[in-house]
């Protein structure tokens, strides 16, 4: 992972975007870096913040953070027909601002919309008892009906990036003042400046531009989505196949029980690849002591891969015949639903719950159908 790919999902993860907006991986693939350094940047956005903190004048924004030339920014009764929507005959919505294309085709590529009083919250439903609906639910229904798409909600304390393709669900990425004008949330105010510089908006080419890189991005979703799917799709054949074997070698003490109760069977594999992938992650992020060695030589996920991946290197197709991978993992689950103190300084809190429960899926452990277990209290190695 290069440092630009980093700084990404830095401020992707510092932001925590609603929905799906961009990723980090087609941000890469357009080389769309970040706006680095932000300094000046940042001191000017601060400048027109002042003491209250709210961005008052729009037009300055755009012309001084945003670097959008007045000529392709219209307002107020420059705005087209096509760019007022009615909403039962009663409500009448348009945006404050709108971003002409530079290819001289008449099309719009971004909204700006208002959120009023300034100040206000995006989300707050409206005191009017017509219809209720806040300024986000304004705006995002604005977006549809006039197929712009793409649009920048604000209250002059945030910047609310939104994306309302049409027929899909709407993600939105949401950029506060505050943070932006703090030293920690600079990469915010660089991705800011990165997806809505003039450049990006409207002479960058076609795939590059932010319409071409949002939508890039919900087609890549959905690439990854697919491929993800038939992962799992074959992972639990795997397991199925191996539960399968193991309980015709034990002539059905295993799942003797469920027959006629396949849907408990296959919802108890689900889980162990739900909980499989949750360890995974977890040990990525440092989130479970991987650093000790009695998890890590005993438990660990990622090492006992690594230690299957060996022995079939060495052993070839006869791992078939070799055992204690799946025992391990029965008792990781355990230790993360019981907890853990050992005397090499391990130590994993109790947390219970119905995830890990060892109880909600006695076939995995081998023992009959509505079997309990003896809970104990924290597992003493």
């Amino acid at each position: 992972m290069d440092h630009n790919e980093k700084l990404h999902i830095e401020w992707i993860g510092m932001a925590q975007p609603e929905g799906l907006v961009v990723t980090s991986a087609t941000l890469k693939a357009a080389e769309a870096n970040i706006t680095w350094p932000v300094t000046e940047l940042q001191e000017a956005l601060r400048e027109q913040a002042g003491k209250g903190r709210v961005v008052a004048d729009l037009p300055r924004f755009f012309g001084e953070i945003l670097g959008w030339s007045d000529e392709y920014v219209v307002s107020g009764r420059e705005l087209p027909a096509s760019l007022h929507v009615t909403v039962d005959e009663s409500e009448h919505l348009a945006p404050k601002y709108a971003v002409k294309s530079a290819d001289d085709d008449g099309a719009f590529v971004l909204l700006v919309g208002e959120a009023e009083p300034r100040g206000g919250e995006l989300d707050a439903a409206s005191d009017d008892k017509r219809w209720t609906a806040s300024p986000h639910q304004r705006f995002e229904r604005l977006l549809r009906e006039t197929g712009v798409h793409v649009g920048l909600l604000t209250n002059g304390k945030v910047f609310r990036l939104v994306y309302a393709p049409k027929g899909e669900t709407a993600g939105w990425i949401t950029f506060r003042l505050h943070e932006m004008l703090s030293v920690d949330g600079r990469p915010l105010l660089g991705a800011l400046h990165m997806l809505l510089n003039q450049r990006r908006l409207l002479s960058l080419e076609a795939d590059k531009r932010l319409t071409g890189l949002l939508k890039a991005s919900r087609e890549y979703q959905n690439t990854v989505s697919n491929a993800l799917r038939e992962q799992v799709l074959s992972a639990l054949r795997a397991l199925l196949v191996g539960f399968q074997n193991a309980d015709r070698l034990a002539s059905g003490a295993i799942l003797g029980d469920y027959r006629g109760h396949m849907g408990e069977i296959y919802k108890g594999l689900v889980t162990v690849l739900m909980r499989s992938v949750f360890v995974l992650f977890a040990e990525e992020q440092n989130l479970l002591p991987i650093d000790k060695e009695l998890y890590a030589g005993s438990y660990s996920l990622t090492r006992l891969y690594a230690q299957l991946v060996e022995d079939r290197d060495r052993h070839g197709d006869t791992i078939e015949d070799r055992y204690g991978a799946w025992a391990r993992i029965v008792s990781l689950f355990r230790l993360l639903h019981d907890g853990v103190k050992a005397a090499d300084g391990l130590f994993l809190p109790a947390r219970r719950g119905d995830f890990f429960d060892p109880d909600a899926f006695p076939f995995l452990e081998g023992r009959p159908r509505g079997s309990q277990r003896q809970p104990g209290e924290i597992l003493d190695l």
